[in-house]
């Protein structure tokens, strides 16, 4: 990495732990603090560093409540963040617990001044307020309760007059055949419809709707600004003036919490910041309880020996639940794709390439490509591993990215790491280029054609072979109408480090891959081989070209040696190779020629097929400069 900074040196230093679900929890809560406020990295650290009680006590909660409104379409008043920051550069406090009450109050309550009123506005019927047991659901022992209940059954009562005595024309206004229920968006329409003529008892009688629905509004305001924001005149058992946020992900911490007042959900909002785990029982274990992605603390193996507890963590980690709760921050929802985090070892170059796939989120959404978010991704990967000079990180990182994960449903969560042969061998550019192709290898429909990338299914160690054979199998026999350009150099390429590899793996398979020369110096030795290989080969390959200057028996001879690799019989192949070969005219540097074919054919009976192979793309009709 870049030479560290004065910042990277404080005690308090945002950094990795080694554990990638944490570590995504940390690079999320750096994204929410910059998406908010406009801190990057460096300049959050040094906020830390000045005032961390702020950052994590006044700033975060506030940010992350912004966050959860932004989500859900909901608008986020700006002032409120710019006279919070102002506010909390100039205040001092007592102890955190006073500095993340002033930030609740006067905030985070204000935040959600509107939404609480819209929810509550929203009540058509006064009966809904109750449960069976004849008691209010939202509103159980709050003197200001019956007056609520009273406006909002007075505006009952008016709608129900209305549809009693003008059924017909409110159908027309609202545009439905049958109208049993009145819903809050049939009260919306009804209280701004002013197109067309309707009767003047039914005008008169909507204006008195709108003057009733508006006082439950400004009622509404009111308490909430008295009794909330300037007062805070109520108790803990209070539901009325609850905040109206709820998640699927995280539907266990109490603040979350359907039956949770609004001082409860302060309280236990303020103790998952503290790991309070002594008042919060969730706090004391991490498991499917606090994150969907974790399993169950009956599904962990060491259940029989020990329960995976979360206090021996709070000593190491103090804002874990910070952390936690800011983990799917670290993800990019990307449309048609999911949501996608790139992960490394390293704090500062996980979010650099994170923040670099996010200037090309458009682009890649955009794109029918599928592939495109691995391509764009690996790309911005090698970028800044030439930029930061750090070879090591490409044989540390991930891609993890999932469709969805809510209470009920993980699906298509997918983990795409590097393992070390693959990641030495892609930071050579010219075999990374080259790999950074992606081909046809297989006939979909007419004229339609199934295409995979390369460096992708290198990354995962799968055989890139089939897909240069199927590739080279549709160039020979496309036709003219529909001619397909046989690609050379990715193809030349993907043969020749798989050939190395397997001819690596076999010499070196009974030296120990632990300590020894070959793990440490990195694959530096197989790259070498690779690229000598490509050097010779491509040219000594090339000159089966000379065996005929008719393309139509060229294209006979590389059909039959195709359908010798295609069933693994090298006797079948050598024999057509020999029996054209003595027949043709080879001129200058045939020998050199047969010393290749005995080397690379007769004599390898690890990869001769890759070899094979470039023999007949060199006698393809059409085919690339070997260049």
């Amino acid at each position: 990495m870049a030479e560290a900074t004065e910042y990277l040196t404080q005690a308090n230093t945002l950094k990795f732990t080694g554990n990638w679900f944490i570590d995504a929890g940390i690079l999320g809560f750096v994204n929410l603090m910059e998406e908010v406020y406009g801190w990057n990295l460096e300049i959050l650290q040094k906020k830390i560093n000045e005032d961390e009680e702020k950052v994590y006590y006044g700033y975060f909660p506030f940010a992350y409540l912004c966050k959860w409104l932004s989500d859900r379409k909901q608008k986020v008043n700006s002032e409120l963040i710019k006279k919070l920051k102002e506010e909390l550069e100039k205040k001092t406090f007592q102890n955190t617990k006073e500095l993340f009450d002033f930030v609740w109050f006067n905030f985070i309550c204000n935040l959600f001044k509107e939404l609480w009123i819209k929810s509550k506005s929203k009540l058509i019927y006064k009966n809904e307020a109750y449960d069976k047991k004849n008691k209010t659901k939202q509103t159980i022992d709050y003197k200001n309760t019956q007056t609520y209940l009273q406006k909002i059954g007075e505006r009952e009562n008016l709608i129900n007059e209305i549809q009693d005595k003008h059924q017909e024309e409110i159908k027309k206004i609202l545009k439905k055949r049958e109208l049993k229920k009145f819903e809050y968006d049939d009260l919306e329409k009804l209280i701004n419809y002013n197109n067309g003529s309707i009767s003047s008892e039914l005008r008169n009688s909507i204006e008195l709707l709108k003057e009733k629905h508006l006082g439950i509004i400004n009622f509404l305001k009111e308490e909430w600004e008295n009794n909330v924001i300037n007062q805070q005149k109520f108790t803990e058992e209070s539901l009325f003036y609850r905040i109206p946020i709820d998640s699927g992900f995280y539907k266990n911490f109490l603040f979350f919490n359907n039956f949770a007042g609004n001082l409860k959900q302060k309280d236990s909002f303020y103790d998952a910041i503290c790991f309070n785990f002594d008042k919060e029982e969730i706090l004391k274990k991490i498991d499917k309880t606090v994150n969907k992605f974790l399993p169950s603390e009956e599904e962990f193996s060491n259940i029989n020996y020990t329960k995976l507890s979360a206090e021996p963590l709070k000593k190491q980690i103090g804002y874990l639940f910070v952390y936690l709760l800011c983990f799917t921050h670290a993800f990019e929802n990307y449309r048609n794709i999911g949501y996608v985090m790139f992960y490394s070892n390293d704090l500062e170059f996980s979010y650099k390439i994170n923040r670099k796939l996010k200037l090309y989120k458009k682009k890649i959404e955009n794109s029918k490509n599928a592939n495109l978010i691995f391509n764009v991704t690996w790309q911005q990967i090698i970028d800044s591993l030439v930029e930061c000079k750090s070879s090591w990180s490409l044989e540390n990182m991930y891609i993890i990215s999932y469709q969805q994960l809510d209470n009920k449903t993980q699906r298509n969560v997918e983990y795409i790491g590097v393992p070390k042969l693959q990641a030495s061998i892609l930071l050579d550019d010219a075999i990374r280029e080259n790999l950074n192709k992606s081909i046809s290898y297989r006939k979909v429909k007419e004229k339609q054609y199934k295409w995979q990338w390369l460096i992708q299914e290198f990354i995962k160690g799968k055989p890139l072979y089939p897909i240069i054979f199927g590739h080279v199998n549709l160039t020979l026999n496309s036709d003219k109408n529909n001619k397909i350009s046989l690609r050379y150099g990715p193809c030349l390429y993907s043969l020749m480090v798989e050939a190395n590899i397997l001819n690596f793996k076999n010499k070196n398979n009974k030296k120990s891959a632990l300590f020894s020369e070959i793990f440490f110096d990195s694959y530096k030795s197989l790259i070498r081989d690779i690229k000598e290989d490509i050097r010779f080969s491509s040219f000594y390959s090339s000159l089966i070209k000379q065996i005929s200057s008719d393309t139509n028996t060229k294209n006979r001879i590389a059909r039959e040696l195709l359908n010798a690799l295609k069933t693994k019989d090298k006797n079948a192949f050598l024999n057509v190779l020999l029996k054209d070969l003595n027949g043709g005219e080879m001129l200058e540097f045939g020998s050199k020629f047969y010393d290749w074919v005995f080397e690379k054919i007769i004599k390898n009976e690890i990869s001769y097929e890759m070899y094979g192979l470039l023999l007949v793309m060199n006698l393809l009709k059409g085919g690339e400069s070997n260049e």
